[in-house]
């Protein structure tokens, strides 16, 4: 959705320039010749944000304007992060908006229900992983009722305060899981995302599991909403 760049000057009377870019660049390039983004505020404390940055590598390059060393602290933050989950695995995160520079981005993570986490997880499933496998269930468990989006191939996106996502648990239990099989698990790519309600700093526990036909019975005891679908039954 976004990234954020952040580059301080740690001696309060420096102001260094910020050039940042996208494209190939080799250490003998100038990167005022390459940039596509220059911060040149009269400060020490620049940060830059960068709306659906193109994919690909990101530099930054920092140029002293004093006549002395200067020592830059310089930060990038992604909205959405990715970090992998194992198809067997689980993974403790937290949903909020406060650290680093994650203040400057909360809009990108604001949805019509209320926040998403900044980093969604990715699980890589191959043909080798889903033999003799049924079922793969993601869980997800919560001081209070989070909800949890799957998308296929794709990280789950915001648009217009809608999430857009393939699969998704929702409601007020705390606990709360989604059972993938028959066409549904397959392999490839699936991008799971940690929604909260409202803004205030949730943590949260996320297990995934391979279920398999000599397996134990599994019996749900969380809550998954699912739309109603009409269907006529003649009389007879």
């Amino acid at each position: 959705m976004a990234v954020a760049f952040s580059a301080r000057g740690l001696d309060a009377q420096s102001n260094p320039t910020i050039y940042i870019g996208n494209s190939s660049i080799q250490p003998s390039d100038d990167p005022k010749d390459k940039a596509t983004i220059v911060s040149a505020s009269p400060r020490e404390h620049d940060i830059v944000i960068v709306p659906r940055p193109k994919a690909g590598a990101w530099w930054v390059a920092i140029f002293n304007n004093a006549d002395k060393p200067l020592d830059v602290e310089v930060i990038a933050t992604a909205v959405f992060s990715v970090q992998e989950l194992p198809p067997t695995g689980s993974v403790s995160g937290q949903v909020s908006t406060e650290a680093g520079l994650l203040p400057l981005l909360a809009n990108y993570l604001r949805s019509s229900q209320g926040t998403l986490g900044p980093t969604q997880y990715r699980v890589n499933l191959k043909a080798a992983d889903l033999q003799g496998v049924t079922a793969m269930r993601i869980t997800i468990k919560g001081a209070t009722a989070l909800n949890l989006h799957l998308r296929f191939d794709r990280v789950v996106e915001l648009e217009a305060g809608q999430i857009r996502a393939d699969l998704s648990a929702v409601g007020p239990g705390n606990e709360k899981s989604v059972l993938l099989s028959g066409g549904l698990l397959k392999p490839g790519s699936i991008y799971l995302a940690v929604e909260a309600p409202g803004v205030a700093a949730q943590n949260f526990d996320v297990q995934v599991e391979l279920v398999r036909a000599s397996g134990s019975v599994w019996i749900a005891s969380s809550s998954v909403t699912v739309e109603p679908v009409k269907v006529a039954v003649p009389k007879d």
